[in-house]
């Protein structure tokens, strides 16, 4: 990572070594015509005035939860050719933090959702499709049934021919599964909305 440094404050960076962009900032910002090479120099800094450089950047960032926490800086240290970055923890407002939960719950939710399920029919363990579309196709052959037909269907394990009553308790159970997984994520809304704290949020178990 690179900076460069005009008149003791960093002016770009930090970023990757990038030669329009520096010579553009430079020229457009600051009226300093600049020869920058198109890599990155194996020495540095590279000076280009007396009142500006280009340095290497180290950026010293403390670990945090980025669901409730940020990078703040960063604050520099340009007491040498090598500019340090530092940046301090803090929290994200309450309710971004909360907002940064939902958007997991409802991605937990959706995984739950599409995951599938087993039902037994004729005494056969078979796997259902429980995808938005997959969903769509037992519903739509069910509507299209009538009362006395038999159709072949084709399961993951097996054909079976199968009753529209067999049929419609399995678009009974895929319905039953899709609102389990919509009221488990309404039960971890209501633990994010009453979290008052980032601590009581991390609480919240989810996965």
């Amino acid at each position: 990572m690179y900076a460069i440094v005009h008149k003791n404050r960093v002016i770009v960076g930090p970023m990757e070594w990038k030669q329009k962009y520096f010579t553009d900032v430079l020229k457009i910002r600051h009226r300093i015509e600049a020869n920058i090479p198109g890599a990155a120099p194996e020495i540095l800094p590279y000076i280009i005035d007396t009142d500006t450089k280009i340095c290497n950047v180290i950026e010293n960032k403390p670990d945090i939860d980025f669901m409730t926490e940020y990078h703040y800086g960063p604050l520099w240290d340009l007491s040498s050719d090598i500019v340090i970055a530092n940046y301090d923890v803090k929290d994200i407002e309450i309710h971004d933090a909360r907002n940064n939960y939902r958007i997991i719950a409802a991605n937990e939710r959706y995984k739950k959702e599409v995951s599938g399920l087993k039902v037994i029919i004729q005494n056969t363990e078979v796997s259902i499709d429980t995808s938005r579309e997959g969903r769509t196709i037992f519903i739509q052959k069910l509507l299209t049934m009538q009362d006395s037909d038999i159709i072949n269907w084709k399961f993951p394990e097996t054909w079976l021919s199968i009753s529209k009553t067999e049929l419609q308790s399995i678009v009974k159970a895929a319905s039953d599964y899709i609102q389990t997984a919509f009221d488990w994520e309404k039960t971890i809304n209501i633990l994010i909305n009453n979290a008052q704290t980032k601590q009581q949020l991390k609480e919240i178990q989810m996965v």
